[in-house]
């Protein structure tokens, strides 16, 4: 950004986001279009290289465009380990900075990154500061890109539906797991406008990377699969590269090339096997992985489809998992099932009558409220110690998990600052009482019977009282302080066990700001009196809870819950709803109140933090109410609000 810092220079810009906003409303390839975009790009702000991404899936990418020196990085991986570090989605604009530079990435619209965005990779010597006004740019370009896919003429998703949902029943109805893999694949080739479309598992059998069993499983446009063909061979050997190397794009393209294709990407599905090998942190690849490989013969091809990957594909392996979990019901079941078709059209008639005046009785018929929630173990009584000023601890006296008593110091905290201010004052007293002592000394000196001398002495009279006055503001001050040294030693406010780890390393000649919680004190013995959970409830389903416990109480017979610990998932405890927050607070992106659950019983080995699933009881309603309920209050909300 060294090259945008003038008036002129900024008109330059806007001028050339002009020239690139008709540009892009001019009937041109979206691949000459995306090379001059990211080739403006780059000179604009600086960077090396850049590139367009769009999503495959809900949190994996492929990359669209890329323009600049030719580079190992990953920017679909960085995308990845950025959306780990967001609880929902990612945010608009994400950026990150290491040795090696900075990463500064902007989705093309406000809706998130699945409708694709711009990343750029700037040199580590850009300014901290500078970093603000190339997002800024960044986002012109970002409004530009947008503008083109918009203006576009490639598929929408409205006239997909009708082709996809087609396609899906066909996969599920398949008669056995390899016809399915056959449709599958021809249905993404078709649905994408691609050229060859293959599926590809890995069976990571001991759960390493190095010793893992890759086949293809079909190919588009071929009815069977032949292990020996070089097509074949180059698959195999390009889906190992990609489930080993750091960056598969390198691996794809290098596919790519293999096969005379212009583009190629590779999407993890999301299979039906119930095991993970936890060692596989990349693409997180389960025990048996299945990778879909598609490629395009013609660059704009891909350009046009990219928009509808996140939609096709996830659906379609839906279908395709749906018919493999169908496949593992034996034959003989699945045709006894499939004789119905046989059958009169009226005997089916009466059936599917009776069968929807049960279902209705069922569906009238009243059952249980259950509102769940996920709550903590922890201590009732309990107390936190923060750091009472700006400093370091200097001395720590306690243990993680010894047992102290209330008044007990537990660590003491050193405040430079305090320290510096009372040698400040020290300083400011002794000069003081330097100048009182030297006026004094003038006083005793002067004559008195001089007229020049008595007024002078009453100018220093008056000095020296001034100064008696500052001499008392700075001892004031100086009491103050030493009130707040006091603080600095950190006892215990109650009787309890020191919960924390590794005090030494954590607290111990570290710095510390004021406020910062530095202990917790709590009462962890194994009486259940000692102990209840704390449990979260969202907004909108609280005021079930908060009713049910209101009738509870009036009728003086306290509402019991049910709750289990993920320690013993089989067996479930009881406790009392006890009360609930005084007020609502920010948790997971809404609001939330507290409920605190009274333990009716000692479970074994209690510890702070442990997870509790709690099912809190809300009386009797129809099942149509419980299995519609959320749908209902969101349209009350929705038109009350």
């Amino acid at each position: 950004m060294d090259n945008i810092s003038s008036p002129s220079e900024i008109a330059q810009v806007d001028k050339l986001l002009n020239e690139l906003d008709r540009f892009s409303k001019l009937d041109i390839q979206p691949s000459k279009f995306y090379s001059e975009l990211l080739r403006r790009l780059n000179h604009v702000v600086g960077s090396s290289i850049s590139w367009v991404v769009h999503a495959s899936s809900e949190s994996k990418w492929h990359v669209l465009a890329f323009e600049g020196e030719e580079s190992p990085l990953d920017c679909c991986g960085w995308l990845s380990n950025e959306l780990s570090k967001h609880s929902q989605v990612l945010p608009v604009q994400i950026s990150q900075r290491d040795l090696s530079g900075a990463w500064i990435g902007i989705s093309l619209r406000s809706i998130g990154w699945t409708s694709g965005g711009i990343i750029i990779r700037l040199p580590a010597t850009i300014p901290v500061a500078a970093e603000a006004g190339v997002a800024e740019v960044l986002s012109a370009f970002c409004e530009i890109a947008n503008s083109f896919q918009l203006n576009e003429p490639t598929q929408r998703w409205e006239s997909l539906r009708g082709p996809l949902r087609a396609i899906s029943n066909e996969i599920v109805t398949c008669e056995n797991h390899t016809a399915a893999s056959r449709t599958f694949v021809n249905g993404v080739r078709s649905l994408l406008d691609a050229d060859r479309v293959s599926l590809v598992r890995s069976n990571n059998g001991s759960g390493t990377r190095v010793q893992q069993n890759v086949s293809v499983l079909a190919i588009s446009n071929a009815a069977l699969v032949n292990t020996s063909s070089p097509v074949v061979q180059e698959l195999l050997a390009a889906a190992k590269s990609i489930m080993i190397s750091p960056n598969p794009n390198e691996a794809i393209a290098n596919l790519a090339k293999q096969h005379e294709m212009a583009s190629a990407i590779a999407i993890p599905l999301s299979s039906s096997s119930d095991e993970a090998d936890e060692n596989d942190s990349k693409l997180n690849l389960p025990a048996n992985q299945e990778l879909l490989i598609v490629e395009w013969a013609n660059s704009d091809r891909y350009y046009s489809a990219a928009s509808i990957i996140a939609d096709v594909v996830p659906r379609l392996t839906d279908a395709w998992n749906h018919n493999h979990r169908a496949a593992r019901v034996p034959a003989r079941v699945r045709k006894l099932f499939n004789r119905s078709q046989t059958w009169n059209g009226r005997v089916k008639q009466v059936i599917w009558f009776c069968f929807g005046m049960v279902a209705l009785a069922y569906f009238l018929s009243n059952s249980e409220l259950s509102i769940r929630g996920v709550g903590t173990l922890q201590p009732k009584t309990q107390r936190f110690l923060f750091a009472p000023a700006d400093g370091y601890v200097d001395s720590i006296f306690v243990k993680d998990g010894e047992q102290v008593l209330q008044d007990q110091i537990i660590a003491r905290i050193n405040s430079p600052a305090l320290q510096i201010e009372l040698n400040r004052i020290d300083a400011e007293i002794e000069l003081v009482e330097e100048m009182k002592s030297g006026f004094n000394i003038t006083i005793n000196q002067l004559q008195s019977n001089d007229e020049k001398s008595i007024l002078l002495g009453g100018q220093i009279a008056g000095e020296i009282k001034e100064l008696e006055k500052k001499h008392e503001s700075l001892l004031t001050q100086r009491e103050l302080i030493l009130k707040e040294q006091q603080r600095l030693e950190l006892r215990s406010p109650i009787s309890g066990t020191v919960i924390a780890w590794d005090l030494e390393s954590q607290l111990e000649s570290r710095p510390v700001k004021l406020g910062d919680a530095l202990f917790r004190i709590a009462n962890v013995g194994l009486d259940r009196e000692q102990w209840r959970i704390e449990v979260p409830v969202a907004d909108w389903e609280s005021g079930y809870v908060s009713n049910a416990m209101v009738k509870a109480f009036e009728k003086s017979n306290p509402m019991k819950v049910t709750f289990a610990l993920p320690s013993t998932p089989r067996e479930t405890w009881t406790g009392t709803l006890e009360s609930s927050g005084s007020s609502l607070y920010s948790y997971q992106g809404s609001q939330h109140l507290d409920f605190y659950v009274q333990l009716d019983e000692a479970i074994p080995e209690p510890r702070i933090g442990t997870t509790a699933i709690v099912s809190f009881p809300c009386g009797s309603s129809p099942r149509w109410f419980i299995w519609t309920r959320a749908m209902i209050d969101a349209i009350h909300r929705r038109f009350w609000f």
